[in-house]
């Protein structure tokens, strides 16, 4: 009787941790939906993007690459801040190659002697840095650009590389400056020149290549400034700074230094003269100026394309 009664408990208890097994996980699988429905909770703050924010990108994005390059340069009044690359539209490694091609499309034009990509006897390791840089008015327009330094794996040979988000070249220093010595100017004019019309050859804008025959103090970015540039997002020379002003003065009678204008939006074929005329008045808003130029000083050689404004 006693084997009996304990074979039916067994059994019962058996069936009932069955039932629970089955039906529990449901009950309270439907409980806890029921309760998520009644009950509203705040984001957390590191995956809420504020109004402000969102209208901000919405607005950077629809800047032109010109409107974007001011803001970097400074050109616009704008704040620039070291970021982390995550808060970029692109990663580090697509700024890398950006940067290669970059740099690889004014080597095959003859605008620069080296280049980045991988073949035998031309290997280079690599660093980034990313950079924010947002208007100070109304903190509502942000661009991005990419500082990307190569290093030659059995030298102290580096390159920095300034690039917009989309790829744009901004600039070149390097710290090999006598490679450039016996470089006759009159070659790179006709290299540069090639290399502005294939990175404008898209867009059916009219691009123009001016020689600057005046004396001017050049823009230059911060982060491919050098003792002997200017200071940071400076449109003039400091006058404190006498080797600045030096510098300056003999970009024009040293034959490894050019300085030019390049001219997007203007119809025909202006002289110098023509776009001096016309920034003495308001530049219609289709046109486009940079300062296109290169130097040497006994540490560096730098290549800049940077906005006249």
């Amino acid at each position: 009787m006693n084997i009996l009664h304990h074979r039916r408990l067994i059994v019962s208890i058996f069936l009932i941790v069955t039932l629970l097994g089955i039906f529990l996980p449901g009950f309270l699988l439907h409980h806890t939906f029921e309760t998520d429905l009644d009950t509203i909770q705040a984001v957390p703050e590191n995956q809420y993007n504020s109004p402000n924010s969102a209208m901000a990108r919405n607005a950077s994005a629809k800047l032109s690459e010109y409107e974007q390059i001011k803001l970097i340069a400074g050109t616009w009044d704008s704040n620039r801040i070291p970021v982390n690359s995550s808060e970029a539209n692109i990663s580090e490694m697509q700024a890398v190659e950006l940067a290669k091609t970059a740099v690889e499309e004014l080597y095959k034009t003859g605008g620069y002697p080296y280049h980045f990509q991988p073949e035998y006897d031309n290997w280079y390791s690599w660093s980034t840095q990313c950079f924010q840089c947002t208007e100070n008015t109304f903190n509502t327009y942000t661009a991005y650009c990419y500082l990307v330094t190569f290093y030659r794996y059995n030298s102290d040979e580096y390159h920095d590389v300034l690039i917009t988000e989309n790829g744009a070249l901004l600039g070149i220093r390097n710290n090999c400056p006598n490679e450039y010595e016996d470089d006759h100017p009159y070659f790179w004019k006709y290299s540069i020149n090639n290399y502005i019309k294939s990175r404008y050859v898209s867009d059916n804008i009219p691009v123009t290549l001016l020689k600057v025959t005046d004396t001017v103090k050049l823009p230059t970015y911060e982060s491919l400034s050098t003792e002997d540039t200017l200071t940071e997002n400076s449109q003039t020379a400091d006058s404190q700074n006498s080797s600045v002003a030096d510098h300056i003065d003999n970009l024009y009678t040293d034959k490894s230094s050019e300085v030019f204008l390049v001219v997007r939006g203007y119809s025909g074929n202006p002289s110098y003269n023509d776009i001096l005329k016309m920034t003495n008045s308001t530049i219609p808003e289709n046109i486009e100026i940079y300062y296109l130029y290169r130097y040497t000083t006994p540490e560096n050689f730098v290549i800049t394309f940077i906005p006249w404004e």
